[in-house]
């Protein structure tokens, strides 16, 4: 159901939405008024019954691609003479990369646009003492940490769950707006935002950061490929300077990639997904490496 303990953030999302029940040949027309990858809540003048099931096809303004989901409307709000305010819960949140890549698109222009509640506990319970321990621990552990460190995450997160950590640190650094808080501390405070958002600027761009997950000589294959194809990235810049800075590296790959093969001929799917994982982690810029065998 929709409320406001939702396992997804929201974001205002004003665009065309098509739908209609599996049967029906013809599509109506609606306009969404917010998307999250749990569900939406949109206008129409069309007449709807709860729990009834249908298909949708969700404008994407960014990239012109129709978003296809299927979903069950949840609640009704009736607003005339604006239309009816539907929410809908779909069928499999989360499931769909063009759906994903929409949200990621939307909490990265809309960094604010955590669930409304969730930012107004924060902002009633906040503890000076936790937010300026957290902040010496980032300044600190900028020295022997990586970004992802940084941010409590391994370099295999998604881009929701770095935005999503970028702001809830962001979200407890905040300064009150009245509080008489020493000069020391209050710089510590304001360092901290700063140095989490230059870390977010890097981790939550797919472009900054597969080039510094380069320089940091640690890329996660599966990475690559769902920012290869949620970003349509040309991975060939990236994996030229990855060969030239490990060519012992592309050498093991492809002797694990062959053993792979050798394994599979004789039967074992097993040990050559194996092989081959070792040489996606070696080589994870050649998309010809893959265990789906």
């Amino acid at each position: 159901m929709f409320s406001d303990k939702r396992r997804f953030p929201r974001f205002s999302y004003a665009a065309p939405v098509l739908f209609r029940l599996p049967d029906e040949r013809l599509w109506s027309i609606g306009t969404m008024v917010d998307i999250s990858l749990g569900g939406i809540f949109f206008k129409t003048n069309q007449i709807v019954k709860e729990r009834h099931t249908l298909q949708f096809r969700l404008a994407n303004l960014l990239d012109g691609i129709l978003v296809m989901v299927s979903g069950s409307m949840v609640r009704i709000v009736d607003e005339a003479p604006y239309g009816s305010g539907v929410a809908v819960e779909f069928a499999m949140p989360g499931s769909s990369p063009e759906l994903k890549k929409l949200c990621d698109y939307l909490m990265q222009a809309q960094p604010e646009s955590l669930i409304p509640s969730m930012k107004q506990q924060a902002a009633s319970t906040f503890d000076i003492a936790k937010s300026l321990s957290l902040a010496r621990t980032i300044l600190e552990g900028i020295q022997y940490m990586n970004y992802y460190q940084l941010l409590g995450l391994t370099h295999s997160a998604t881009t929701v769950q770095l935005v999503e950590m970028r702001n809830t640190m962001l979200t407890e650094l905040s300064l009150p707006q009245q509080d008489n808080m020493l000069a020391s501390d209050r710089k510590v405070l304001t360092d901290a935002v700063v140095m989490v958002q230059q870390v977010g600027d890097i981790l939550c761009n797919p472009h900054k950061r597969l080039a510094y997950d380069i320089s940091q000589g640690q890329v996660d294959p599966f990475v690559v490929r769902t920012l290869a194809h949620d970003y349509q990235i040309d991975i060939r810049p990236y994996s030229a300077v990855w060969q030239q800075k490990h060519p012992d590296r592309i050498r093991k790959s492809s002797e694990l990639w062959q053993a792979a093969q050798d394994e599979l001929s004789i039967g074992h799917p097993d040990e050559a997904r194996e092989k081959v994982r070792q040489a996606m982690d070696l080589d994870p810029f050649n998309f010809k490496y893959s265990i789906n065998f």
